[in-house]
């Protein structure tokens, strides 16, 4: 028998392969080369290659129809050899179907596939990896079925694959299409099974970030919430309005709030309360379900989405929704003599909002920052990396979108108040420039306690009730835009899109020095 430290070095061995192997695959995932293959292309190679199994099984000897188990207590048992095949066959629909162990059969798909010689390398890419996978392993289900009715003498439910090369669906009389639909077909799945497996797609295709998960599957789990876990196929049209309707009548952040978090719906709803989710808030979640719905109807388990179309309209104007701060209150809170290093126990307090206020970085770009992100470039300018790579092994940063990715020029102010000398004296002990910050079970930021601290600040400053961390990065915006510089330079430090063709998609990027010259030298905000 083996012994605890056994089973556990086995288990390493064995978690340590399937890291390897998911490397392998991701690897000659990411080669170049990659071009498109056609579904009705993908089947046909697959239906060739179950021909060519089933002519390979027609040499070898048949399968004894029963054997006998024995089990480490000395029991035994008789099966049947056709049984085995169909649970194994039914067990791999049902695996696809769920996406449990998808760690383990994706991968090894991907590389039995190449093995194979089904496909070529160049013709699985991230794009069609899984879809292809789940296609490779629902031919094995019909491989394992065939070889079941071969033991038990049925050669006629096999015609059907055996003698088509062209396709695995459509062939055959009806008797053998229903038995192919049993085998291939999607079982109708609920709600909460659906969410799970879109979930697991998104994140293993790249298209979300596993640290985001916990956001995105909180936007569907309303759905949940307030329809009840129904079978797809029985959500309509009435049931998204309902739902809409519903998140209307509902409190910003009732999952985080206390007062609401451990409460029902029809709990929460019969409560007094002033706040309703914002128009914004609502569109977002009504349209992650309704992106999940599209999904569904491209992986062939619902026909119709009815969400499409549901979002309302939104009257105010995006401009009206968030307020820079006055002069006076930018004054009030950073200048009016207790905005200094000796007031604040955490380092991050003092100079996380001093960054947002001389660069209109986002809260999470500045609290994520390594020390090496902060250098000077060969003009002598200092500037902030604001990127996802970093060569000191951590990979804890992540981007809001693909225009997030930028240099910043320093301000002369923050480099004058000390943010150069306090980054050397940091990075001596530390990779992280805020090493004091840290992301939670319950939070996947690196900033919620500086948003909070920085809140709580302004409260006691008497500031408007409604402004936030944000506002620094709205009051960054509305001071180039008074002076009418929104201009290419300043979106490209900015983070934002450049919505001109030319700019967006030919021109090189600005250097930082043009953006020095262009907008540093512009800001003159002066402590007093």
């Amino acid at each position: 028998m083996c012994n605890d430290d056994t089973l556990e070095a086995q288990k390493a061995r064995l978690d340590s392969l399937r890291a390897q192997l998911r490397q392998l695959v991701d690897e000659m995932l990411d080669e170049p080369g990659k071009r498109a293959i056609s579904i009705d292309t993908a089947r046909k190679k697959l239906n060739r290659y179950l021909k060519r199994k089933l002519d390979e099984d027609a040499t070898m000897p048949m399968p004894l129809p029963t054997s006998t188990i024995t089990y480490l207590d000395n029991q035994t048992e008789h099966v049947s050899i056709d049984a085995i095949y169909d649970r194994n066959a039914s067990e791999i629909v049902k695996k696809i179907n769920t996406f449990d162990d998808f760690e383990d059969w994706y991968p090894q798909s991907v590389i039995e596939m190449i093995a194979e010689k089904i496909f070529k390398r160049e013709e699985i890419s991230k794009e069609n990896s899984i879809q292809l996978a789940k296609l490779f392993q629902k031919t094995l289900a019909i491989y394992d079925q065939i070889k079941a009715a071969r033991i038990r003498g049925d050669y006629y439910f096999e015609q059907p694959f055996y003698s088509a090369v062209e396709d695995l669906s459509g062939l055959g009389s009806d008797k053998n299409k229903r038995s192919q639909k049993k085998i291939a077909d999607i079982e109708d799945i609920k709600l909460s099974k659906l969410i799970q497996r879109y979930c697991n797609t998104q994140i293993a295709d790249g298209a979300w970030k596993k640290d985001s998960l916990r956001d995105h599957q909180g936007r569907l789990e309303n759905l949940i919430e307030i329809i009840g876990d129904k079978e797809i196929t029985q959500i309509n049209r009435e049931d998204m309005r309902r739902f809409r309707d519903i998140l209307e009548k509902l409190p910003p952040s009732r999952k985080k709030s206390p007062k609401y978090r451990d409460k029902t719906i029809n709990e929460i709803l019969a409560m007094d309360y002033e706040n309703r989710l914002s128009v914004k808030s609502i569109n977002i979640i009504v349209q992650s379900v309704s992106s999940m719905f599209e999904w569904a109807i491209r992986e062939g388990v619902m026909q119709s989405n009815p969400a499409r179309g549901l979002s309302k309209r939104d009257a105010e104007p995006d401009i009206e929704k968030r307020e820079p701060f006055t002069n006076e209150e930018i004054q009030q809170i950073f200048y009016s003599g207790d905005f200094t290093p000796n007031k604040f126990n955490n380092p991050a307090d003092y100079w996380v909002p001093l960054i947002g206020l001389y660069t209109g970085m986002r809260l999470e770009e500045i609290c994520q920052l390594h020390c090496e992100d902060i250098y000077k470039d060969a003009d002598g300018i200092w500037l902030i990396s604001i990127c996802e790579e970093s060569s000191d092994g951590l990979k804890d940063k992540r981007l809001k979108t693909k225009n997030a990715k930028r240099q910043v020029p320093i301000h002369q102010e923050l480099i004058q108040l000390g943010l150069i000398k306090y980054m050397e004296k940091i990075k001596v002990n530390s990779v992280r420039l805020f090493p004091t910050l840290s992301r939670t079970e319950n939070t996947n930021k690196y900033g919620k306690h500086v948003g909070k601290y920085f809140s709580n600040l302004l409260k006691k400053k008497g500031i408007k009730q409604g402004k936030s961390f944000h506002s620094l990065r709205h009051t960054f915006s509305n001071f180039f835009k008074v002076i009418h510089l929104h201009n290419d330079i300043f979106r490209q430090v900015f983070g934002h899109t450049i919505p001109e063709l030319a700019g967006h998609q030919y021109g090189a990027r600005f250097s930082p020095k043009q953006c020095y010259n262009e907008l540093i030298k512009l800001l003159n905000y002066k402590r007093k």
